[in-house]
């Protein structure tokens, strides 16, 4: 062997040890995004990174969910993590938009520890329906052939209800291991359809307490129990509600109105004044009055700049929509900000905007910039909330220490207000005409549904299950 081909293999040698380092840490870090390797796209998404052995470092996703047309719009997720021996897991939630391009890294200062992108053929917006099931192939049969039906384990179920908004079904059927809880109920309440396949093994029985009948609301969604030769049928007869417009209704004139400013004619009957003022002082006041005109305009342009002046440079607008049934509701709210003057927009909050092309989130802050005189709508990460309008039986209770104004049920018409831990029995009103802050909602709810409001809050008590179309009658 020539010393040249001996050359070449001592530094192919080299670079396979060499390169070892990197394959065993790239194996050491495990990115996780949806259920299965399943993203719904415009969703809200789980997010799971798994490291084992590695020191502090930083996940960034890069997300361009521009166009052609508009060009590049970039949304950045950066989330610190902590090193540490062993196995170490941060969970979290992270809005998806439809992407042009996708990519993450996990970085320890100048090193990059991992690597991947997200290819655009997997962007797709259809809702998932998850199964949990050692015999995937009979549960798939009761779905459609387009649904995207995708196989979940039951440690891999998120508590938290924002994971699940790309979500349309949750199918248990018992053969797999038992889900938390505390899972199930995240899941239902943030508008899935629970099903659990009877008849209930031992194990199964915990989940008799969030089902004691064969169906019922929780939240915004269902969780019912049913034989498998009736599975399609009853998810079909469920009824599911489209949570997205709901929330996008909260955005009302009000909520975009531009701040109010001093009148025109004020600002100029004032101008004219001082000039008058200025020209009387120059013109009988000779040197003194130069001074003087001089002095006053120092003063008055001091007095109008603390007076007029804004207290805030951003002022902020919110409106919540509290959907519940049964104990629990699902807390979705929106928020529109007008900043004055030019600057970097920090905020406290996880949420997705409407109109920001660019951003960027990390567990606790939102961050974008602003130009003066302008105005952004921002869509918070919905959250699970105790429900404070609630149906017992037929009876409608304020379950809050403070009143429920405006009460109106679909069908049967405005209720008037509801005191704190106080019931109403229902009465048909003749003034059935929907309230125009309840207008956009009323035609996503069904009949029987009642709504209330407190301040910016509006709270829904979904239909329950005796509510009738006979209701719309006197």
């Amino acid at each position: 062997m020539t010393a040249k081909r001996w050359c070449k293999l001592i530094l192919a040698v080299l670079l396979i040890f060499g390169s070892l380092p990197v394959w065993a840490q790239q194996r050491d870090i495990k990115l996780e995004l949806g259920f299965a390797g399943e993203i719904v796209a415009d969703n809200w998404n789980p997010l799971r990174l798994t490291m084992r052995d590695q020191p502090d470092a930083e996940l960034v996703l890069e997300i361009d969910h521009g166009n052609l047309r508009e060009g590049s719009k970039i949304f950045r997720y950066l989330a610190p993590l902590s090193g540490q021996r062993g196995i170490s897991v941060f969970e979290d939630d992270v809005f998806i938009p439809v992407w042009r391009s996708f990519s993450w890294l996990v970085q320890s200062g100048e090193v990059i520890l991992a690597s991947g992108s997200f290819d655009r053929r997997q962007l797709d917006p259809r809702p998932l329906e998850l199964i949990l099931s050692n015999d995937i192939g009979t549960a798939r049969t009761f779905f459609d052939k387009e649904a995207r039906v995708i196989e979940a384990k039951a440690d891999d179920l998120p508590e938290r209800v924002a994971s699940y908004q790309g979500v349309n079904t949750l199918l248990l059927d018992g053969s797999a291991a038992n889900p938390r809880l505390a899972a199930v109920v995240a899941a239902t309440v943030a508008g899935v359809k629970t099903l659990i396949l009877e008849p209930l093994t031992p194990e199964r029985t915990a989940l008799l307490r969030l089902a004691p009948e064969p169906r019922q609301r929780l939240g915004a969604g269902w969780i019912a129990r049913a034989p498998a030769a009736n599975a399609a049928e009853v998810l079909t007869d469920l009824p599911s509600l489209e949570l997205k417009p709901l929330t996008e209704a909260l955005l009302s004139p009000e909520m975009t109105r531009e701040p109010t400013g001093i009148p025109q004619f004020i600002v100029l009957l004032l101008a004219g004044l001082y000039l008058v003022l200025i020209l009387l002082m120059i013109r009988f006041g000779r040197g003194p009055g130069i001074l003087a005109a001089l002095s006053l305009s120092l003063v008055l342009s001091l007095a109008a700049w603390g007076y007029f002046r804004p207290q805030q440079e951003t002022l902020l607008r919110a409106r919540s929509l509290h959907l519940g049934s049964g104990d629990l509701a699902l807390t979705s709210e929106l928020q529109t900000l007008f900043r004055l003057p030019e600057g970097l927009e920090r905020l406290n909050l996880q949420a997705r905007p409407l109109d920001v092309d660019n951003y960027r989130q990390s567990p606790t802050e939102l961050s974008f910039a602003m130009p003066r005189w302008s105005q952004a709508t921002l869509i918070l990460r919905p959250v699970l909330s105790n429900a404070q309008l609630q149906w017992q039986g037929e009876m409608l209770v304020n379950n809050s220490s403070q009143n429920l104004s405006d009460v109106f049920v679909l069908g049967l018409g405005p209720q008037g207000t509801l005191p704190p831990g106080a019931s109403l029995l229902l009465r048909f009103s003749d003034d059935g005409l929907v309230p125009a802050l309840y207008q956009p909602l009323s035609a996503a709810l069904p009949v029987g549904t009642a709504l209330a409001r407190r301040g910016g809050q509006i709270h829904v008590a979904l239909a329950p299950e005796f509510t009738s179309l006979a209701w719309s009658q006197p």
